[in-house]
């Protein structure tokens, strides 16, 4: 074994019958059974750890443990019998945006797992604050790979979730244990000459924003974000294209508050680094324009009909100064302006403010003669 490698843990890996364990509850987005796709020839595994962090030689006794109480029978051994290599190393360029990979070789003809070489991310894991119980996951799915099982789907509650580390063993995952190793050896067909391929099965990272909440104050002029970054260590928060914040995560999941003054109606795009996670387009803080259904001018007055939404604030200006200003109750709100309201009936221009959301943007009524009827105004 070179002088690299001895710095890591070392295990090898077969299965055994499936025993009694504890799952936890399947979401509805869980598949029943989690995939397979390969199996070790044996229902067994030997496995040796090496030299490594007394942490890391921790989480993987743990990640072991997880699956014998699934039913797996392990047992140590020299290096020479190995299976499986498991590595808890710093990033390099084939760990990028991963928190772990299985690098599997296998006999294409009957599925049978030649070798696995199992890479924790150790960089992302300390980076993006993962706990001692979420590294443990990610190496459990890790080992979940190793032992044949593929991913679940993208919003299971299963260790096989594509970017898990909330989720330990599952009993999906387990169904998926039990249908990999159903058939004997003898089943799956003669292996045809040296047909070995290698894949990557990898754990990604999934750097994301969960609960996003947007509050405008129309006092202070400045939009307020709030929410939960996942696998984040800085936020970087554009406005029509220019940096305006950035914002260093201090703890993984852990909720955000940025405060960010602003002016007009562009986007704001929020990003990770290069990887964009969220684009805010002005519809999402900006209140929507009303509508006016039609308006009439007669000769002391004009009458309006806006469509609107119970609770919105409707302002009228002349000149860009407002002149009349009203809370709507009702979805249709009828408004009668007369000549002491209006000077000039040829400047009306409408917005609505919606509580926690910026004014929208004016519409202009257009000039109206004694008589006439316009539909349709927004």
């Amino acid at each position: 074994m070179n002088k690299k490698l001895n710095k890591f843990a070392v295990l090898s890996l077969s299965l055994t019958l499936f025993l009694s364990y504890t799952p936890i509850n399947v979401s509805a987005k869980t598949k029943a059974t989690t995939p397979y796709g390969w199996r070790f020839p044996e229902q067994h595994s030997t496995y040796v750890i090496n030299k490594q962090s007394k942490n890391y030689k921790y989480i993987w006794k743990k990640a072991i443990n997880g699956w014998k109480k699934a039913g797996f029978k392990w047992e140590k051994a020299s290096s020479s019998n190995t299976h499986l290599i498991a590595l808890t190393q710093k990033q390099d360029k084939s760990l990028k945006g991963l928190a772990g990979i299985d690098h599997m070789r296998y006999n294409v003809s009957n599925h049978l797992i030649v070798s696995n070489k199992v890479e924790l991310n150790k960089t992302s894991l300390k980076k993006y604050k993962y706990t001692t119980k979420q590294k443990i996951n990610v190496a459990e799915h890790e080992l979940g790979h190793a032992l044949g099982l593929k991913h679940n789907s993208k919003g299971s509650k299963s260790v096989m979730n594509p970017a898990n580390r909330t989720y330990s063993i599952s009993k999906p995952d387990i169904r998926g244990m039990k249908k990999a190793y159903s058939k004997s050896v003898a089943n799956l067909g003669d292996a045809i000459g040296n047909n070995i391929v290698s894949i990557d099965l990898p754990i990604k990272l999934n750097p994301r924003i969960s609960k996003l909440h947007m509050n405008y104050s129309g006092k202070t002029h400045k939009l307020t974000l709030s929410g939960n970054t996942y696998d984040i260590s800085e936020l970087n928060i554009k406005y029509n294209k220019q940096t305006i914040k950035n914002y260093k995560v201090k703890k993984n999941g852990a909720k955000f508050k940025i405060i960010l003054p602003f002016k007009g109606y562009k986007n704001f795009t929020i990003y990770s680094g290069k990887h964009l996670i969220k684009t805010i387009s002005a519809s999402k803080y900006t209140t929507d324009k009303p509508t006016i259904l039609d308006a009439k001018r007669n000769q002391n007055s004009i009458e309006l009909n806006i469509l609107t939404k119970p609770g919105n604030i409707i302002k009228i200006w002349e000149n860009n100064k407002p002149i009349f200003s009203t809370i709507s109750d009702i979805p249709e709100d009828n408004i009668t302006l007369n000549t002491n309201t209006v000077k000039n009936y040829n400047d009306l221009r409408l917005t609505q403010h919606k509580r926690g959301k910026k004014t929208s943007k004016m519409i202009k009524l257009p000039k109206l003669n004694v008589g006439e009827t316009y539909k349709s105004i927004s």
